[in-house]
């Protein structure tokens, strides 16, 4: 890119050795990317096949290294991964797939060690691909759904965004697991108290 640091007059040039991570396999797509500061490496983890993904390294994004493979068994798409710390204020690394479902462990940059079978953390069944929010404010994590939604008489649309969700590791170690709540905004929203009530109830 040439152009002042604003970002004004800024252009372009289309890298010469494109692709920079050539075919693998099936379907090799939906690459997430992160900047693990530790090591002073991008980490990348696209989607391979049936339920299988990789991980692969550079120094630059330009020359990438293949060096683990992870399968999460019945997903398919849309890898996430972020690190939280759990109630012990041990950090954990979270690999997170379609269909609500995830894997907990840890990493050190160059290996992911799971700590626990794969788990579910979205209640529901349209929830989809879900992604968090890089750099938010205040260091927390926000994750969004996409919603295929439509299966229902009074809820005839589809397609539409969930509400953003903060994310959490309630418990420490094997036995920690995601918690997932509405980001706190949503409260100034609020205008009227409502009660719903369960079928069945006076």
């Amino acid at each position: 890119m040439s152009g002042d640091q604003s970002g004004e007059g800024a252009s372009w040039e289309k890298y010469a050795n494109n692709l920079v991570v050539s075919y693998i396999e099936v379907a090799n797509r939906d690459p997430k990317l992160i900047w693990h500061k530790q090591t002073l490496h991008w980490i990348m983890a696209p989607y391979l096949a049936e339920d299988r993904f990789c991980l692969l390294l550079s120094k630059d994004a330009r020359s990438w290294e293949r060096f683990q493979d992870i399968s999460l068994p019945g997903v398919r798409e849309c890898p996430d991964f972020f690190t939280l710390t759990d109630e012990s204020g041990d950090e954990q690394l979270v690999f997170w797939g379609t269909k609500r479902r995830y894997l907990p462990g840890k990493f050190d940059g160059l290996a992911f060690e799971c700590r626990s079978e794969l788990q579910t953390a979205e209640s529901g069944r349209d929830g989809y691909a879900a992604q968090k929010y890089s750099n938010a404010p205040d260091g927390i994590t926000i994750q969004i759904s996409w919603m295929s939604g439509g299966r229902y008489p009074e809820m005839p649309y589809n397609q539409q965004m969930s509400v953003p969700m903060e994310l959490k590791l309630a418990g420490s170690g094997q036995q920690s697991s995601l918690a997932r709540v509405p980001v706190r905004e949503l409260e100034t929203l609020r205008t009227r108290p409502s009660v719903v009530k369960r079928r069945g109830n006076p």
